[in-house]
């Protein structure tokens, strides 16, 4: 893990956190880039009102 949290450059973050009266910890966590999402229709049936919505994809460029 980064030496400090203000020289981090990998694909984590620290998060402190503690249980009920515990000493606070700091755990890393890994990000993932997202570079597109998909959002499948809903779709009920027809015993409570046949309804769809359209299919959503989107997508984020790359830097």
């Amino acid at each position: 893990m980064p030496g400090s949290v203000d020289k981090n450059t990998r694909r984590c973050y620290p998060v402190t956190w503690s249980q009920s009266g515990a000493i606070p910890v700091t755990d890393w966590f890994r990000k993932y880039v997202v570079t597109s999402v998909f959002l499948a229709p809903v779709i009920r049936s027809a015993a409570t009102s046949a309804t769809t919505t359209p299919s959503l994809r989107t997508s984020f460029p790359t830097p």
